[in-house]
C-alpha cells in the first residue's frame, strides 16, 4: 500500500510528538519529581519508594543538579562532636530520615523556635511523618536551623555513645580494612539488591584501618558490564556528608578489596549496611500516614 507525501509528513509529526512524551514522561527532572508541598504530594509520591531515590540521585537519567541539592542537609559534616572529629554518622541517619519522612508547606507561617526543635525531634525519632511549615525543602530548613541541628547531632552521639549502639559496627573482622576482594563482592551484591531491586537509599559505615569509619548514603545503584554484556561490577551513586549537596559516584569492580575516598589520608576502606531497624520504621511510618495496605 503506498502511502502518500501528505500522510507520511503526518506520520513523522505524530512519532515527534510521542517521542517527546515518552521523553518527558521518563526522565526524571524537575517537572514531575518535586518536594512534595502537601500531605496528599507527599503520599502520591510514597506509593513508589523509587520516587525518594530518583528525587535525591544525580544520576544520567536526572540531571537536575539544582532540584537535587534542595533535597539535601545545606552544611557539611561539621568539625564538632568529640574531639571535633565531625559527626559523619549522625548527619547521614537524619539526612536519610528527613528525606522521607518530610513534606513541606511553604506558604504556611514559620514554625518558631520550640516548634522546630520538636519537628526535628520528630525526624531524629524517624517513626513518624512530618510537616515542616514555612520552608520550600530540606537545604532551606537546614540553613535556618544549622546551629542547632550541629548542637543536636552532638547529642545524638553523646547518647549513642552512652548506650554502645555506635560500636555495633566497630567489632569483629568488621574493622579491618583488608577485607577479602570476595567478601566485599558478597557486601556489593547485598547491597545491589537493596538499593536496585528494593529501591532502598542504604546506610552504610565506611571502615579504615583501625578504629576510624566514615558513613555514607547510597541512593542508586546501576550494574557495569563488559564487551559481552557480562557484570563486571556497579557504579554506586552517594551521598558523603563531607560533600552533601551533590552526589558522588564510585564504580566498584568485581576483584577489587576496597574503596579509596578521594580526599583525606586513610582514604582506603570497606563498607557494610547498617541501621536496617531506622528503615524499616520509615517504612512503616509511610504506611500508617499514607494509609499503604503494605508496609513497604
Amino acid at each position: 500500500m503506498k502511502i502518500s507525501a501528505k500522510e507520511k509528513a503526518m506520520l513523522k509529526r505524530s512519532i515527534v510528538i510521542l517521542s517527546s512524551f515518552l521523553f518527558v514522561t521518563t526522565c526524571f527532572t524537575e517537572e514531575n519529581i518535586l518536594i512534595p508541598h502537601s500531605a496528599e504530594e507527599y503520599c502520591e509520591l510514597a506509593k513508589n519508594l523509587k520516587n525518594f531515590q530518583d528525587m535525591i540521585t544525580e544520576f544520567p537519567d536526572n540531571p537536575s543538579g539544582e532540584n537535587v541539592m534542595q533535597t539535601r542537609v545545606s552544611f557539611k559534616n561539621p568539625a564538632a562532636g568529640f574531639n571535633n572529629g565531625g559527626l559523619c554518622w549522625w548527619h547521614s541517619r537524619f539526612q536519610r530520615k528527613a528525606h522521607y519522612l518530610a513534606y513541606y508547606l511553604p506558604n504556611a507561617p514559620k514554625p518558631n523556635a520550640d516548634e522546630a526543635k520538636h519537628i526535628i525531634e520528630d525526624i531524629i525519632d524517624g517513626k513518624k511523618v512530618v510537616e515542616i511549615p514555612g520552608f520550600n525543602n530540606l537545604q532551606e530548613f537546614s540553613t535556618e536551623y544549622k546551629d542547632y541541628l550541629i548542637k543536636r547531632f552532638e547529642k545524638w552521639q553523646w547518647h549513642d555513645t552512652l548506650t554502645g549502639a555506635w560500636i555495633k559496627g566497630l567489632k569483629g573482622e568488621k574493622l579491618s580494612s583488608e577485607q577479602a576482594a570476595k567478601k566485599l563482592k558478597i557486601t556489593m551484591d547485598e547491597l545491589y539488591k537493596k538499593v536496585s531491586d528494593q529501591n532502598q537509599i542504604s546506610y552504610q559505615m565506611l571502615q579504615m584501618k583501625g578504629v576510624v569509619a566514615h558513613a555514607w548514603l547510597v541512593t542508586k545503584m546501576t550494574e557495569r558490564k563488559n564487551s559481552n554484556n557480562e557484570r563486571i561490577g556497579y557504579t554506586l551513586y552517594t551521598i558523603d556528608s563531607n560533600t552533601p549537596l551533590r552526589s558522588t559516584q564510585y564504580d566498584y569492580t568485581y576483584g577489587q578489596a576496597n574503596f579509596k575516598l578521594p580526599y583525606g589520608r586513610k582514604n582506603e576502606f570497606v563498607t557494610f549496611t547498617q541501621n536496617e531497624h531506622e528503615l524499616r520504621d520509615i517504612y512503616d511510618a509511610i504506611s500508617r500516614y499514607c494509609h499503604l495496605e503494605e508496609t513497604h
